[in-house]
């Protein structure tokens, strides 16, 4: 698949938000309502959406999505997000501290990462090189290195970032608030399990 952004139909929105009340009520309720009401914007079919995609990602560990997941909102309104991509996938998560580590010479040490978090605000010109600096950090092959790069991106965004036109596509999600210090350990567990049984057949 290798645009698993644009890609996912009405069809299996469709078949998948049936799910969700009955996931929400008796798997990982939290998880599901802080989903579905400060990420998604109360739209199950938003929360069906990143759910598939995520889905998609766990699953296939060894392709890449094709398009670049941003969270956006105020500072730390993301951080629980972040949290809880940490805790699916542990040490294959990497929080870039400067942008210079997805690119050039940096790139290897990434090999075994899954995702990667990069903040806009450490993306240095116009909203345009937003774009092309993200795509060559997605894309599966670098120049002078034989290695493929498999990591996915999610970027955090200040609430009034808008993406730019370019030819790989934005997923943006409006988060309005930090989900605080509220321990995720005892719904993780199946969190993970719905994502990795999820159907993401026809996404």
């Amino acid at each position: 698949m290798s645009d698993m952004g644009s890609r996912t139909t009405d069809e299996h929105l469709n078949e998948m938000v049936a799910r969700l009340s009955e996931l929400g009520r008796d798997s990982c309720p939290t998880i599901m309502r802080h989903l579905l009401n400060h990420v998604c914007g109360g739209n199950i079919f938003n929360l069906a959406r990143l759910i598939t995609v995520w889905a998609w990602k766990y699953q296939n560990p060894d392709n890449k999505l094709g398009c670049i997941m941003v969270f956006r909102g105020k500072p730390g309104a993301a951080d629980w997000i972040l949290q809880l991509h940490q805790r699916l996938c542990g040490p294959r998560l990497f929080k870039v501290a400067n942008i210079k580590q997805i690119t050039g010479r940096y790139i290897g040490r990434l090999q075994t990462m899954q995702w990667v978090v990069v903040d806009e605000t450490l993306i240095p010109g116009a909203q345009s090189n937003i774009a092309l600096l993200l795509y060559c950090a997605v894309h599966k092959v670098h120049e002078g290195n034989p290695n493929p790069n498999l990591v996915d991106i999610i970027m955090t965004a200040d609430e009034n970032w808008t993406a730019p036109q370019e030819t790989r596509p934005f997923l943006v999600f409006n988060v309005d608030i930090d989900m605080g210090p509220m321990s995720l350990d005892a719904e993780v567990p199946a969190f993970l399990n719905v994502l990795l049984h999820w159907s993401i057949q026809g996404a």
